[in-house]
C-alpha cells in the first residue's frame, strides 16, 4: 500500500475522528453534579447548535449571551498578539466554553472558530445562571475548570504547534494498522489536530522552499499544542529534517516480524529533540545498549485494539494509550529530589500512589531521587522496589564503607556499588518497564548530565556520588559525581518527555530552626564537628542546607508538589528506612483526590 496514495482516505477518517457519534449532556464532565432527572430534561429542551467547519461562533469583545458544550467536533479559542498572529487551545468534545463572560458580565476574550464540523448544546444566559444557583457543586466545577485553563495557559504557552513524523516502512500491514490507531489517539486527546497530505513521493532531498512555506504558515496560524501528522518512510526523514523544529517529534515504528528494519540511532541525526520508537513484536536486542527506552507491542495487542476502537484510557496504562498521551503531551511524568536518607520516603509516596490507582509514565529523579527512579522502573512495581531498597540500602552498615586514608571521599563506595551491580546487573535503560532518566554532575567540564541510555548501574553510581562522602565516578573522559549539585530536583527533565502533568516530590522541606531548637542544634553539631571524623557532619549539615534553600524553587517548576515532613536530623541516618518511608505515606493523605481530578482535567484538556 502506497502511504502517500491513501492519504484521503486517512485524513477523512482522522477529520471525522473515527466515529460519528455525538456525547450526551450525561457524558460532559461539567454536568456530573446533575441528578438523572435533570440530565434527562435538559437533554430534551436544551437546543444542539451546528457549526461548519471554519464558522465563527463567537468573536472576541462580543457580549456573551451562551454557555455551550461540545457534543461533537472541536473548537478553537482564538486569542491574537500583538503582531496579530493568532494563538490559543483547541477544545473537544466534552469541553465548555462561554462560562466566563456569562458569570462576570463582561464581554467575550477570545474568538471562537469550528476547527472541524462540530455540534454544540446552547444555553442561554438565563438558562445557566438558573442552573448554577439550582446546584452549588456546579461552582465547584467551574472553579476546577478555571483553575486547570490557567495551569494549561501557563504550563503550555511555550508549546508551540508541532509537528508529528509517523516513520514506518509501507510494506509492512501492522505498521499500517498501528498508524491509523494512533491517528485515532491524537484525536482524541487533541481534537484540533490535522493529517498533511502535501508530501511529494518520494520526498525530495532538494529544499522546497513551498513546503517550507507550508509548515511556517501553519505553524504562524495554529493554536498551541495542536499538531500536524506526517506519515513518512524512515529513509525519507534526513531529508525532512531542514523543515523541522527542535519540539517536533518523530516516533519510528519498526515492524520486527519483517526482514527490513532502517534504524536512526538519536534524535541529532533527524533535527528533533522528541525522537521515539515503537517495536512491533519482539524487540531488536542489537540497538539496546545504543538507544533509549522504547516502546513495544505486540500484534496480538494490537488486533485487540481495533476491534474496540475507542477504548483509549481503558486501561490507562495500554501502550497504544502511553504512545497516544506521548504525542499529546498528555503524560504524568514524576521527578524525585535528592535527599540522601530522606529520600526513602519517595517510596511511600509512590506506594501510596499505587493503593489508590495513580500510575505514571516518566519517572526521573536526583542522587537517592535517582536510585528510586531507577529501581521502580526496573522492576515495574513499588512494593518489590520497597523491599530491595531495603535490602540494599535500608541500614548504615550496608551503606557506610569509611576509608582509613581518606582522600576523595569519606568513604570507598564499594558497598553501594555492589547495591547497584546486585539490583540491576546488566540492565540497560532499553530494558525498564518505564522511561525513567537520572541526572549528575561533571566536574571537568561543569555540564549536567542527564542518564537515560546505556547501562543503568553506571549511573545509579554517578547520581548518588555526594561530593564528599562518596569518590567521583570516572567514565570516558567524564568525571561525575551526585546529580544534586546542578539538579536537586529535575522537573525539567519531565518537560523535555513531553509531559502534560508534572509531579515533584521534594523531601528536602525541613523549616527554620527557632527558639530553643537554635540552641540544641547548635550543642549538638558543635560537639560533633570536635569529635574524629567530624568532617562527616560538617559535610552531613552543609548538604541539608543547600537542598532546602534550593529544592524549593526547583519543584514549584511542577503542577503539583509534594512535601514529604522529614526530619532533617535523619539526612545520613539509613537504619531510618521504615520511619522514612512512612513519612512519604502520610504526605499524601489528603492529596491523593487532587491528584486524581489533575490528572482527568489533563486528559480532557
Amino acid at each position: 500500500m502506497n502511504i502517500h496514495g491513501a492519504a484521503d482516505k486517512m485524513k477523512a477518517l482522522f477529520l471525522s475522528g473515527m466515529t460519528t457519534s455525538m456525547l450526551k449532556l450525561a457524558d460532559i464532565p461539567f454536568f456530573n453534579a446533575l441528578s438523572p432527572h435533570t440530565l434527562a430534561h435538559l437533554q430534551a429542551t436544551i437546543p444542539v447548535r451546528h457549526y461548519k467547519q471554519g464558522s465563527v461562533i463567537a468573536r472576541a469583545g462580543d457580549k456573551g449571551q451562551f454557555f455551550q458544550a461540545i457534543a461533537e467536533g472541536a473548537v478553537w479559542v482564538q486569542q491574537a498578539d500583538r503582531y496579530h498572529r493568532k494563538s490559543g487551545i483547541v477544545l473537544g468534545p466534552g469541553q465548555v466554553f462561554g462560562e466566563m463572560s456569562l458569570f462576570s458580565g463582561m464581554p467575550i476574550s477570545a474568538t471562537l472558530v469550528a476547527s472541524k464540523d462540530t455540534k454544540t448544546y446552547c444555553f442561554n444566559s438565563n438558562q445557566f445562571l438558573h442552573l448554577l444557583e439550582s446546584v452549588p457543586q456546579l461552582h465547584v466545577n467551574l472553579t476546577n475548570l478555571l483553575i486547570e485553563r490557567l495551569r494549561r495557559r501557563t504550563h503550555h504557552e511555550g508549546y508551540a504547534p508541532n509537528l508529528v513524523v509517523l516513520a514506518y516502512e509501507t510494506e509492512s500491514a501492522l505498521s499500517q494498522k498501528l498508524v491509523e490507531r494512533i491517528i485515532d489517539g491524537i484525536h482524541h486527546y487533541s481534537a484540533g489536530s490535522r493529517l498533511f497530505s502535501g508530501l511529494q513521493n518520494p520526498i525530495s532531498d532538494a529544499a522546497d522552499p513551498e513546503l517550507h512555506s507550508k509548515f511556517n504558515a501553519w505553524r504562524e496560524s495554529a493554536p498551541n499544542g495542536q499538531l500536524l501528522v506526517l506519515r513518512v518512510r524512515p529513509a525519507e526523514l534526513p531529508h525532512l529534517s531542514r523543515y523541522f523544529e527542535p519540539k517536533d517529534v518523530v516516533l519510528h515504528i519498526i515492524d520486527t516480524t519483517t526482514n527490513y528494519i532502517e534504524h536512526f540511532n538519536s534524535a541529532d541525526q533527524v533535527g528533533v529533540a522528541d525522537f521515539a520508537r515503537v517495536y512491533l513484536g519482539e524487540r531488536d536486542q542489537t540497538y539496546c545498549d545504543l538507544e533509549p527506552w522504547a516502546y513495544q507491542l505486540m500484534p496480538a495487542a494490537l488486533e485487540k485494539s481495533i476491534t474496540s476502537p475507542n477504548s483509549w484510557q481503558e486501561p490507562f496504562n495500554s501502550t497504544l494509550d502511553k504512545i497516544a498521551r506521548y504525542l499529546t503531551f498528555k503524560e504524568v511524568g514524576i521527578a524525585m529530589s535528592s535527599g540522601a536518607a530522606l529520600g526513602f520516603a519517595h517510596l511511600g509516596v509512590l506506594d501510596a500512589m499505587a493503593e489508590c490507582g495513580i500510575t505514571y509514565d516518566v519517572l526521573c529523579g536526583s542522587s537517592m531521587g535517582g536510585i528510586v527512579a531507577l529501581t521502580v522502573a526496573h522492576l515495574g512495581s513499588i512494593d518489590q522496589a520497597i523491599r530491595q531498597v531495603r535490602e540494599q540500602l535500608g541500614s548504615n552498615r550496608k551503606i557506610k564503607d569509611p576509608s582509613l586514608l581518606p582522600r576523595g571521599s569519606l568513604f570507598i563506595g564499594n558497598k553501594i556499588a555492589a547495591a547497584a551491580k546486585a539490583t540491576f546487573g546488566d540492565c540497560t535503560f532499553a530494558d525498564l518497564k518505564h522511561p525513567a532518566a537520572v541526572v549528575a554532575a561533571d566536574l571537568v567540564t561543569h555540564e549536567r548530565i542527564i542518564f537515560d541510555r546505556g547501562l543503568v548501574a553506571p549511573a545509579v553510581l554517578a547520581t548518588s556520588a555526594i561530593p564528599g562522602f562518596f569518590p567521583p565516578v570516572a567514565n570516558q573522559s567524564r568525571l561525575m559525581v551526585d546529580g544534586s549539585v546542578v539538579s536537586l530536583v529535575p522537573v525539567d527533565v519531565l518537560s523535555n518527555r513531553r509531559c502534560g502533568l508534572r509531579i515533584a516530590i521534594n523531601v528536602n522541606t525541613k523549616p527554620f530552626a527557632s527558639g530553643n531548637d537554635v540552641i540544641t542544634g547548635f550543642d549538638g553539631l558543635l560537639q560533633k564537628t570536635q569529635k574524629p571524623l567530624g568532617l562527616k557532619d560538617v559535610l552531613s549539615a552543609s548538604w541539608g542546607l543547600l537542598g532546602s534553600w534550593r529544592s524549593s524553587s526547583e519543584a514549584l517548576r511542577a503542577e503539583i508538589v509534594i512535601n514529604p515532613q522529614t526530619p532533617v536530623e535523619s539526612g545520613y541516618n539509613f537504619n531510618e528506612f521504615e520511619k522514612l518511608v512512612d513519612c512519604g505515606r502520610a504526605a499524601m493523605h489528603d492529596r491523593i483526590e487532587s491528584i486524581q481530578e489533575s490528572i482527568k482535567l489533563m486528559l480532557r484538556a
